[in-house]
């Protein structure tokens, strides 16, 4: 039999074996932030916020890596908004653990990664970083639906930024809502059938309307601050002195593209609708809160039901580089004046079918407000005449103060 000392697989008994599984482990972690840190010569340090800037010599194109752009279009438009990078830095700049932002905040490091790439030489970036949140979001690398990708991105980045806050104690002020409530607190326990998440408000005219605060059940993080707008929505029963009232927070509003353009579709969207088969029911939305940055989803397609498939929506949509959105559309006790709106990006879809094309984006530089075109890795400079021949999927508006 051989020595003890000479067989590696006995030596050191449970002792031995526990430090061959944790040198395995070690081996595979080290394995991995190799990886992770093939786009800096493995040099992962936290980018300082020099390093990112949104001059229009900065605009970069994405590679695509297969399929990708859906979310390159999405990635190209957010990194070129001030406010959107400065509140990544906030909660970033945090961080204190740099081992650990590769894993507990996969999505949020890697847009922070892409954006300091941003004052590279090269006119186009192959992103390890970007493919990453891409296989996070369909591993499959299939053509997809960049509204949809715009919605993942957004939710999880909001799910990090307030694990980040709750790590650090961090209040912001995203969570108040200014939601006109204005209820007294319970004198008495409520009834068992009372649901939690409902209230009755005191009107004009002593007219009450039962609230629903869906809203207490979603937290924003330091990203509401920019892209967090709040609809209400009252359903009025004629003859009833009582009204029913739901809030929600959104991220994106989306409107019904029947309509020749978007003033129409913002039009009917805030209009009193009768409920369907619901006799003298109606309802009717109003904004809470109107976003600094508001994202609209002008729906590009819809559902064939006939034929079962989903049909792409070829016909014009008229758009300015102004949106006033009325002061009729905002809740009565916010009212004072039109709200004014400035176009700062667009997304287009290219192709006949929905379930096929390509993806393109503008983006307006926002320091000398001239558009580029970008497509993947091209970026081109381009007159603001050519936006008007457009049918835009997704507009991005800046609030104008």
């Amino acid at each position: 039999m051989e020595p003890k000392e000479n067989n590696p697989k006995k030596k050191g008994g449970l002792k031995g074996l526990f430090e061959e599984i944790a040198a395995e482990k070690k081996k595979k972690k080290n394995k991995q932030k190799k990886q992770n840190d093939s786009n800096n010569n493995n040099n992962k340090t936290k980018p300082k916020f020099s390093n990112i800037s949104n001059a229009s010599s900065d605009f970069k194109g994405l590679k695509n890596f297969g399929n990708s752009c859906y979310s390159n279009v999405i990635i190209q438009i957010l990194t070129s908004i001030p406010d959107f990078i400065n509140v990544l830095y906030k909660r970033y700049n945090l961080i204190e653990n740099e081992d650990d932002l590769f894993v507990d905040y996969p999505i949020l490091s890697r847009v922070i990664e892409i954006m300091s790439n941003y004052k590279s030489k090269n006119t186009s970036l192959a992103s390890n970083y970007l493919q990453d949140i891409v296989y996070k979001f369909d591993i499959t690398g299939s053509q997809n639906d960049a509204h949809e990708f715009l919605v993942f991105l957004l939710d999880r980045l909001n799910i990090e930024l307030l694990n980040i806050e709750n790590k650090y104690k961090i209040i912001n002020n995203s969570n108040e809502n200014n939601i006109n409530t204005e209820k007294e607190e319970p004198k008495e326990e409520p009834k068992d059938d009372e649901k939690e998440d409902e209230w009755e408000e005191v009107k004009k005219g002593g007219k009450t309307m039962k609230q629903t605060n869906s809203i207490k059940n979603f937290k924003s993080s330091i990203l509401g601050e920019v892209f967090q707008g709040i609809l209400k929505q009252d359903i009025i029963q004629k003859g009833n002195s009582k009204s029913n009232c739901q809030i929600e927070p959104f991220f994106t509003l989306h409107l019904d593209n029947e309509e020749p353009s978007i003033e129409n579709m913002f039009e009917k969207f805030f209009k009193k609708k009768q409920i369907e088969d619901s006799g003298d029911k109606y309802i009717q939305s109003f904004l809470e809160k109107c976003p600094n940055i508001l994202i609209v989803n002008a729906k590009g397609f819809f559902y064939d039901k006939k034929n079962k498939t989903i049909v792409k929506i070829k016909k014009e949509l008229i758009f300015g580089e102004k949106l006033i959105l009325k002061k009729e559309y905002v809740s009565p006790h916010l009212r004072n004046k039109n709200i004014e709106y400035e176009l700062i990006g667009i997304v287009v879809h290219k192709g006949n079918l929905a379930t096929e094309g390509h993806y393109i984006c503008y983006c307006k530089d926002n320091k000398d407000k001239t558009w580029f075109y970008l497509d993947d890795n091209k970026v081109i400079k381009v007159s603001e005449d050519l936006l008007h021949k457009l049918r835009p999927y997704i507009l991005f508006y800046k609030k104008l103060i």
